[in-house]
């Protein structure tokens, strides 16, 4: 076979990135789909309810509660009106 085409060397490139962003965006949806997560650093009301904490996915179960594989970091925050009564949550990735 002769040398690849130039234009067609660039396509297949793209395309390999575009799977790798594929394949790491997979990855954080399953994350937070609850596969493979961990959340701690909490803080409570005076209600008891949630008022934020840190929450991380993982690339494999293994690595869950460790500094180890981490695919993304989150913030949570939270607002309640009185005991159980949620009212917002936001979870920004950090």
């Amino acid at each position: 076979m002769g040398k690849c085409n130039l234009d067609v060397c660039e396509k297949l490139d793209t395309i390999g990135i575009k799977l790798n962003n594929l394949y790491s965006n997979q990855k954080v949806l399953l994350g937070l789909a609850h596969e493979n997560m961990f959340i701690d650093e909490t803080e409570f009301d005076e209600n008891g309810n949630l008022v934020s904490a840190r929450l991380r996915i993982y690339s494999n179960s293994n690595s869950v509660g460790t500094n180890n594989n981490i695919i993304g970091t989150y913030s949570i925050q939270a607002d309640s009106n009185g005991v159980c009564k949620f009212e917002t949550w936001k979870q920004v990735q950090l």
